[in-house]
């Protein structure tokens, strides 16, 4: 929200500072593009060659140069009294009427001196006191310099734009304002050059060029002074940068005074004022220059980090090379109004160009340790010349008068000369090459010594990295051939691991002594700083890590040494191995034995190598991924196997070919045939026809391509000793890849007990209803039965022995007995015999009644929904009782859904009890017949379906076992029955107690 937003002022105060410098700096480079357009534009300047300066005595020749139209008239020391213009003379009073005086006559015109000449000898010889006499001459112009300025003016260009990349690049360091301003004042001592027009922007321009040389020097030594180690020189002097900075603006102060107030200083001191104020900045810019460079070498003498020393060797050479020769060649002179010629001139300027560029060089860190190996190749090119020169002139030597001949009798223009002359170039040229070869040769196997020829067999090195697959040996022969090639004993191998947060893990790793820390995203990391390089230094992972974050840096950081590495950090470089796009490994490297860092010829080496390990780490990680999916796919055939071997079904395969691929131990039980009698044959040799015959028939083709599944039931076959099988047959296409049908997958499960079971099933379903039968006859002939025989035994005692009708009645009373015995044995028969009860496992004796109740639940289209409980407790029971209770839920459910329908078991324990649900889809029962379901006979299935006596055999079971039965129900949403036995444990428990 706008309301919550709360301005970050840190980040406002550095964007104003940085758009204020730039601002700054774009005002300058205008004014300064301006002042180059002035002077490439000037007109030619009236010149005479002489400067002059007003004296006591009046206007004085302090020196003459060379190009003078008067050098051979006038000497330093002579004077101008006056010149003729238009017919008349005039005097001279002050050193700017010269000035005016050329102004008028222009470049071209006739001019006329009235010279003093102050030779005693001459005034002697000729006996006057003031020899005067007058001198004419064309006046020319004055030398524009064109050359010189834009020299300096490049190197402004130089200074301003690494200022600018410095800028840019590390704008959070405190110190980059410091080096950037010392830089921008160069880029204004280099560029502003005012012209003698002295317009506006001239002396804008001159003021600019002033205070900009003026302020270079404190700038310079302050820069020196916070460098590295010379801070703590100067940390306990308070004011030190106001007594740096104090001569500098007191020159800017006078020189502001001598452009906008010349009255401050009197018309007649205003010339030698200007001069005094020359001299004294390029004194104190000398001064501070020297002392700068002190401190500098000082601090490379003293600097332990090899990257700080190789960027101040890079300064000082800088430094040396080019503030020397300004020193003597140029400040000297001008000092001690000694005449700088051009050639001297020149040869103090012309080095001024390495302060910026070394300085650039060695900020931005690239190839740091390249110092042996310029001054080596440059050896090498120079010996090479120096050879071929040797040969060149030994050859003209030894065939001298041979050449003087040719030379003497030969037409320069004829092609014979030519061709000589083109043979003797490419001669030359051919020459050359070969000797520089063969140098090279000999000067880098004198400065490798023994790590020559490993260098040298890099490429065979690289080639058998390739080759190699053993990931363990490939990385131990790197690490091996890397510390002895560079002399680096700190050396790290990173593998790609998507799951690390670095994308890294180390794998390798060698004379290191802690741990290598890897920043997350390290990835990213190394693909962003390696472009163009091909590897990544520490101080990259470090800056980018100090950018990203929110803090500045302290005060003392610098653009030169706030990343240089510390003694802690042990590996340096990182060279990704890139294979196909693809980054699969990283080389870390540290510094050498010595200390030193990696010269460009080594980081090449590494490059180059590191393509070679790449794809050898590539081949390496393939080949491992290739063994490791081969190991999974024998594991998973292995397992397949296992589960076709433990699987009770057998499991048939049958090719297109009609040929055997799968046979397993199932199989063999069934048909007594092993697995190396059938794989491998055709199917019509080791079954029956019979049994082949069903199959193709059910899949409804000739052959053995089934297209859907399907199903045989109760098959009747023989095994070949004769013995008799039931079985059940599933068949189904048989797909590989990509669903293509290459056979027919035959399962066939021998249900041979089940059907025998299936079968008793049916025999005790007949015995039940004689049995149920039975008892009804029973109950309702025994009353009748029990009239019969107390009618006939009252009769019996009222008739005598001899009455014919007590024979009757005996006989009446006999048969009563007789069917009384007949009733009651079929009481026997429909009763159950006195219950046995042990330990039972319920979730078994559920699973035994559902097999044996599957054919009918099958014809029913009904689904089975099983939940067993997990580590059920025994329960105290007798499993053939519970077998029928279970029997009778199931089948009531049954009839419940006369269009098939759902049934759930589930099997649980509680509170100490086991629970079995019974929970159909079915009709449900009406409310006003819940309360009769367990009465004998009730039943509301149609006649003849049922005799009303299931649930209530079923109650009583259940009471029998100290259970309880309950039952919740709504019409149309189906019959809920829950059954809660006691636990053996908690039996014993209440048998114990009693």
């Amino acid at each position: 929200m706008i309301g919550d937003w709360v301005p970050d002022m840190g980040l406002l105060a550095s964007k104003l500072k940085l758009l204020l410098i730039l601002s700054a700096t774009t005002a300058l480079v205008v004014v300064g593009v301006l002042n180059l357009r002035d002077r490439l534009r000037q007109k030619p300047i009236p010149y005479d060659g002489i400067s002059w300066v007003d004296t006591a005595d009046g206007v004085k020749a302090q020196s003459v140069s060379e190009d003078s139209p008067l050098v051979l008239a006038l000497r330093p020391g002579d004077y101008v009294r006056g010149f003729l213009y238009h017919g008349k003379y005039e005097l001279v009073k002050q050193a700017e009427n010269v000035s005016l005086y050329l102004d008028r006559v222009k470049v071209g015109g006739d001019a006329r001196y009235t010279v003093y000449h102050s030779d005693p000898a001459l005034q002697n010889i000729l006996r006057i006191s003031e020899p005067v006499y007058d001198v004419d001459f064309k006046v020319t112009s004055a030398p524009k310099h064109i050359g010189r300025d834009l020299y300096l003016a490049l190197i402004g260009l130089v200074y301003l734009i690494i200022g600018l990349f410095v800028l840019f690049k590390q704008k959070r360091a405190a110190l980059t304002y410091h080096f950037f301003a010392w830089f921008l004042a160069s880029f204004a001592a280099y560029f502003l050059n005012a012209t003698t027009e002295f317009t506006r922007l001239d002396k804008t321009v001159d003021f600019l060029d002033f205070a900009a040389t003026a302020m270079l020097a404190p700038l310079f030594l302050h820069f020196c002074i916070r460098f590295s180690t010379n801070r703590k020189l100067f940390r306990g002097i308070r004011g030190m940068s106001l007594l740096l900075y104090a001569p500098a603006f007191i020159l800017i102060v006078l020189k502001a005074l001598w452009h906008y107030h010349p009255r401050t200083f009197g018309r007649g001191a205003l010339i030698a004022v200007g001069d005094a104020l020359e001299i004294s900045e390029l004194t104190q810019y000398s001064l501070f220059f020297v002392a700068g460079g002190v401190l500098l070498l000082r601090s490379f003498i003293r600097a332990k980090s090899p990257a700080l020393k190789q960027q101040l060797k890079w300064i000082v050479w800088g430094l040396s090379l080019s503030g020397l020769p300004f020193v003597v060649l140029y400040f000297i002179p001008y000092v001690s109004n000694m005449e700088v010629t051009p050639l001297m001139e020149s040869l103090a300027y012309g080095p001024l160009i390495l302060i910026p560029l070394s300085f650039g060089y060695s900020i931005i860190r690239f190839r740091l340790m390249d110092v042996d190996v310029i001054v080596r190749q440059s050896f090498v090119h120079v010996m090479a010349t120096i050879a071929v020169g040797a040969i060149y002139m030994a050859v003209l030597l030894g065939v001298g008068d041979l050449v003087k001949f040719i030379w003497a009798t030969a037409d320069l223009n004829s092609w014979t000369t030519r061709a000589v002359v083109v043979g003797g170039m490419l001669l030359v040229a051919m020459l050359f090459a070969p000797i520089k070869n063969r140098l090279q040769f000999y000067a880098d196997r004198w400065f490798y010594g023994e790590r020559y020829t490993l260098r040298m067999g890099l490429q065979d090195f690289g080639r058998t990295l390739s080759q190699t697959t053993a990931l363990p040996h490939l990385l131990d022969s790197l690490v091996r051939r890397l510390g002895d090639m560079l002399s680096i004993s700190k050396i790290v191998v990173l593998i790609e691991d998507p799951s690390a947060p670095s994308g890294f893990r180390i794998t390798r790793a060698a004379g290191l002594e802690g741990d290598v820390y890897l920043p997350e995203g390290l990835r990213r990391l190394l693909r962003v700083h390696s472009i163009g390089r091909g590897y990544v230094a520490i101080d990259d992972l470090d800056v980018d890590s100090r950018n990203s974050s929110s803090g500045d840096d302290g005060p003392d950081d610098n653009p030169i040494a706030d990343s240089t590495p510390q003694s802690s950090r042990e590996i340096y470089y990182y060279f990704p191995c890139i294979v196909r796009d693809k980054m699969v490994a990283v080389i870390g490297l540290g510094r050498t034995g010595s200390g030193a860092l990696l010269s460009s010829e080594d980081v090449d080496l590494v490059r180059t190598l590191s393509g070679y390990v790449a794809v050898a780490i590539d081949n390496s990680l393939l080949y491992r991924s290739e063994m490791e999916k081969a190991d999974e796919l024998a594991r998973l055939k292995e397992f397949s196997e296992n589960i076709i071997e433990s699987v009770s079904v057998g499991i048939l395969v049958v090719d297109m070919s009609a040929e055997i691929t799968t046979w397993n131990t199932a199989l063999e039980q069934i048909f007594g045939i092993s697995r190396e009698q059938a794989v491998g044959r055709l199917i019509g040799d080791v079954v029956s026809f019979d049994l082949i015959e069903t199959i193709q028939s059910a899949m409804g083709t000739g052959g053995w391509d089934a297209r859907e599944v399907r199903q045989i039931y109760k098959y009747s076959a023989l095994t070949d000793d004769g013995r008799p099988r039931v079985l059940n047959l599933v068949i189904a296409p048989f797909e590989a890849a990509r669903g293509v049908v290459t056979g027919t997958l035959i399962v066939i499960e021998n249900v041979t007990e089940r059907a025998q079971l299936e079968q008793q099933l049916l025999e005790r379903e007949k015995l039940s209803s004689i049995g149920l039968l039975a008892a009804g006859v029973a109950h309702e002939v025994n009353t009748p039965l029990a009239g019969i025989s107390s009618y006939a035994q009252m009769l019996l005692q009222q008739v005598s022995d001899r009455d014919p009708n007590h024979l009757l009645l005996e006989k009446i009373h006999m048969q009563t007995v007789r069917a009384s015995g007949i009733v009651n044995n079929l009481l026997n028969f429909s009763r159950m015999g006195d219950a046995q009860f042990r330990e039972v496992d319920i979730n078994r004796v559920l699973d035994d009644t559902l097999q044996l109740l599957e054919p009918q639940l099958r014809s029913s289209d009904i689904q089975i929904r099983r939940i067993n409980g997990e580590d059920l407790p025994l329960a105290w029971a007798n499993a053939s009782k519970l077998q029928q209770v279970f029997m009778n839920l199931i089948l009531n459910a049954r009839d419940a859904m006369p269009v098939g329908g759902t049934l759930s078991i589930h099997t649980g324990a509680l509170d100490g009890s086991l629970v079995l649900d019974f929970k159909d889809s079915g009709m449900g029962i009406a409310p006003e017949n819940i309360a009769r379901i367990y009465d004998p006979f009730f039943t509301t299935k149609e006649v003849g379906r049922g005799t009303g006596l299931g649930l209530a055999l079923s109650y009583g079971i259940i009471q029998e076992h100290g259970g309880r039965i309950f039952v919740e129900s709504k019409p149309g949403e189906g019959a809920h029955f829950t059954i809660k036995l006691p636990t053996a444990m908690s039996r014993q428990m209440q048998v114990a107690s009693d």
